[in-house]
Formats: C-alpha cells, structure tokens, sequence
C-alpha cells in the first residue's frame, strides 16, 4: 500500500499545556489518492518520541517513552 503513516505520539491536555507526557497508541493512515486519512490498528503500547519503520510490508515502532518515560 502506498501512504502516509502516523504511529502513537502525544495527546494535548490542556490542564497541564506544556506537558506532553500523555502518550497514545492511535495510528492513521493517510492515502493521497483519496485524500483521506484512515484510522488503522493501534499500537499495543502507547508511546512518544519513537522512531518507525517498514520491513516486508510491516511497520514497526520502536523505542520511544511511554506514560511512565520509560
């Protein structure tokens, strides 16, 4: 499949504004054909500051922080 992927990262609160220590495991998909964006399965972990990649048509991400910075 040919698109745009967005894996995890951090959610806004706006109780704490400057804290981004609220990561998620939301994932998107966007295809430029349609010019839509897709919701597709989430990450089992959630998790910011990681890095992704694709081997044999999988995305993997690793590494990161999740809620506890770890």
């Amino acid at each position: 499949e040919t698109g745009i992927m967005v894996t995890g990262g951090a959610t806004y609160n706006q109780e704490k504004p400057h804290s981004l220590a609220n990561p998620t495991s939301t994932c998107f998909r966007y295809d430029p054909d349609k010019d839509h964006w897709s919701r597709i399965s989430s990450l089992q972990t959630p998790r910011m500051y990681h890095g992704a990649g694709v081997l044999s048509g999988v995305v993997y991400a690793v590494g990161g922080h999740d809620y506890t910075g770890r």
